[in-house]
């Protein structure tokens, strides 16, 4: 794998004509333990710049910025969908606080850059007024159009951005703006030049006056893809009195209900912003539900207030006392009333809270849709057609109708046409398989199925009949001491299907660590014949196929070796050559291999793939590609890497002469299918959607195919089979 770069962030933060050695708005993050798929590799750098008439605390903004990270890393599947999400939350939150506060003039409006490192590349995300400058070997560039950004997040219940990728290298700097300068339009000269971080922190910070809201970033190589926060070299001063900190510190005062702890700004001469917008409905039902609220509010403090003034004049006084109310009566009739209150705003609210929001999302996704009519773009129709499925989501956590059940069902499949995602239709192989068995390898022929059962490392066979699979009760192949003693077959890991005509007369044949083969065949005692070890002996074997000439591989990763038995009617009686020649790849952590003639592909444990090329002539060394060439034809897939968001666990290839290379993701139950040769995605395979998927969210565990192109899938002791695979 390529070396990556890393990103050393250098805040540039002045606040009321004082340099601050924190930078409120600023934050980088790794990826925490426990994320969503797909995030588990993405750092992410996050700047907010919050304007308005009210001014938020540090503590405000670092809430804000914690909540916009929590939803980047609990959305799952693409980096640019988890930025979106990441916007769409902040942009939630903001237009909530605005609309609770829009009586008193009082709202906050968010600027917004996000962005997360792939290998060399970095995916960016904009909003409002933000700005970011890049400065590397073709000069200064503005990588957004500022018409593309929008408002700024909390004016409407649209989220506005502007996404896009750059390829970054060593030496390049990156100017992030929470609001661009007016004197760094034109950018400061010293940075068309390399300098060091101090340096143009001091450039910029001379260059312009007022305040500044910014971070510059250098890139560094080689790297793991890593964004840290440097601190800024302010030179050492004696200490400010304390009226120098412009950050409002935490006050106790109660203050103005706000998702970022505003506070109202006297000084602030900023217009409002346009109204957020809000469905004549939505509001129509928001209007019913506060009236309602503030009827019950308002006559309990009128009732309070009532007898606060009458009571007195009817109880006596303390010379002419007769009675007085006793204390628990007092504390019952404190305690019964905020609950009687807070009782009456519950039903208020689930009478029409669920209902506005329902609504506002509904409305939201009809939105999104309608911008698919007439749009030929095939990004821009999956970035809408996500979009549509996210507010179909947030619909649905308050309820489902058979609207958001149809609109679900278009949008998902126009998105897996897009996508060329192709949903099988499965039925069971097999039923009645105890529940201990655990199927993680599988091979099959036009009649028979093969199964490795990972509880005790046998195999278990199925046969074709009547149109169904039937367990065969009488197979046996299992991990025993074989041939009198002399081969002791332990557990299995792999195993292969035989040719018809084969010199032990079997239909399977199995591999335990050791190099022990175990062949198998219905109705017969199984034979073990133990591999010529190679001169190193074994380390561990993991995985096995057959290669070209009926060759066998071995991979041993624990030694970085695969090595080579020529067959002779499926027999190995011969020592095992080396595959590899002096350059020897890698091999440590492969999981899987698979054969087609002469090239073997490895599945390493990142789940990239490397493809190498036996040789067998001293002269012309075995040729190796690391990592593979893989590629995604389809043009609605362009800004984000499908295949370094995937956790492949299997591969194969399937028989000629339409050879296929099947590459497995357990956790998403997707197989992708490549062309063997341009190792171009063709489609991925998934099981039926919601409730149809007879796996339900289990993982699939292992994949085979039948010579005419029956795809079998197990999870556990579940085999189903799909016929109409392609």
């Amino acid at each position: 794998m390529q070396p990556g770069i890393d990103l050393a962030l250098l805040p540039l933060y002045r606040l009321s004509g004082h340099e601050m050695t924190s930078h409120p708005g600023l934050l980088a993050l790794t990826p925490p333990k426990q994320c969503a798929r797909g995030r588990e590799k993405d750092t992410l750098l996050l700047l907010l710049a919050l304007s308005g008439t009210t001014v938020a605390t540090a503590s405000g903004h670092i809430r804000l910025l914690e909540q916009t990270a929590r939803a980047f890393y609990e959305t799952p599947g693409s980096l640019t969908f988890a930025l979106r999400a990441a916007a769409e939350a902040l942009n939630e939150e903001l237009l909530g606080r605005n609309l609770r506060a829009s009586g008193q003039n009082a709202y906050l409006i968010g600027s917004l850059i996000l962005g997360s490192l792939r290998e060399k590349q970095l995916y960016l995300l904009e909003s409002g007024s933000a700005c970011v400058l890049h400065f590397g070997r073709g000069g200064v560039q503005r990588l957004f159009d500022s018409s593309l950004s929008g408002r700024g997040l909390g004016t409407g219940q649209s989220t506005q951005y502007a996404l896009t990728k750059i390829p970054l290298e060593k030496g390049d700097k990156l100017l992030f703006c929470g609001n661009l300068p007016p004197e760094w339009n034109e950018p400061p000269r010293v940075l068309r030049v390399p300098s060091s971080p101090a340096e143009g922190y001091k450039a910029l910070m001379d260059s312009a006056e007022g305040d500044i809201n910014a971070a510059l970033a250098h890139v560094e190589s080689p790297g793991s893809g890593a964004i840290r926060v440097l601190p800024p070299p302010i030179p050492k001063k004696p200490a400010p009195p304390p009226s120098a900190y412009a950050i409002p510190p935490e006050r106790t005062a109660p203050k103005t209900e706000s998702a970022a702890e505003a506070e109202p700004d006297s000084n602030s001469t900023r217009e409002p912003p346009p109204r957020p917008s809000r469905s004549p409905r939505g509001q129509s039902a928001a209007r019913a539900a506060l009236s309602l609220f503030l009827f019950f509010k308002t006559f309990w403090e009128k009732f309070l207030s009532s007898a606060r003034r009458i009571l007195p004049r009817f109880l006596p006084t303390e010379e002419e006392t007769v009675f007085s109310l006793p204390s628990w009566t007092m504390l019952l009739v404190a305690l019964a009333i905020p609950v009687l209150v807070g009782t009456m705003a519950s039903v208020v609210y689930f009478r029409y809270g669920p209902s506005v929001q329902y609504e506002t999302y509904l409305m939201q996704a009809k939105e999104s849709r309608s911008r698919a009519e007439g749009e030929t773009d095939p990004v821009a129709l999956r970035v809408i057609w996500e979009e549509t499925l996210f507010y179909l989501d947030k619909a649905e956590s308050y309820r489902t109708t058979a609207e958001t059940k149809a609109m679900r069902e278009e949008a998902q499949q126009k998105l897996d046409t897009l996508l060329g995602i192709v949903h099988l239709s499965l039925r069971p192989a097999l039923t009645g398989l105890p529940r201990e068995v655990s199927i993680t390898r599988m091979a099959a022929t036009e009649t028979d199925l093969y199964l490795l059962n990972a509880a005790d490392g046998s195999i278990l066979r199925a046969f074709l009949s009547n149109g169904a699979y039937q367990l065969d009760e009488t197979f046996s192949c299992a991990p025993d001491s074989y041939e009198d003693g002399k081969v002791i077959v332990g557990r299995m890991v792999s195993l292969l299907t035989l040719p018809r005509v084969n010199a032990l007369n079997a239909a399977v044949v199995g591999i335990d660590i050791a190099g022990n083969l175990l062949y198998c065949a219905p109705n017969q005692v199984p034979k073990a014949v133990s591999l010529i070890p190679p001169e190193t002996n074994w380390g561990a074997v993991t995985a096995m196929d057959f290669g070209n000439a009926g060759a066998l591989y071995v991979m041993d990763a624990p030694q970085r070796a695969v090595w080579v038995y020529q067959g002779k009617a499926g027999a190995f009686l011969d020592a095992p050559t080396f595959f590899f020649n002096n350059e020897i790849p890698p091999m440590d952590d492969v999981v899987d291999i698979a054969a087609n003639g002469d090239d073997v592909f490895f599945l390493h444990q990142d789940s990239h793939l490397s493809l190498c090329t036996y040789s067998r002539l001293q002269s012309a060394p075995t040729r190796c590609a690391d990592p593979a060439p893989l590629s995604d034809p389809h043009p609605a897939t362009q800004g984000s890497d499908i295949f370094s968001e995937a956790h492949f666990t299997q591969l194969l290839t399937t028989s000629a002469p339409d050879s296929s290379l099947l590459l497995l993701d357990s956790q998403t139950q997707t197989v992708f299918l490549l062309g063997v040769r341009s190792l171009a995605l063709q489609s991925r395979l998934r099981p039926p959607r919601g409730e149809k998927n007879p796996f339900g969210q289990k993982p699939i565990t292992a994949m085979a195919v039948t010579p005419n192109h029956i795809l079998f899938l197990a999870s556990g002791n579940q085999v189903y089979f799909a016929m109409n695979a392609p």
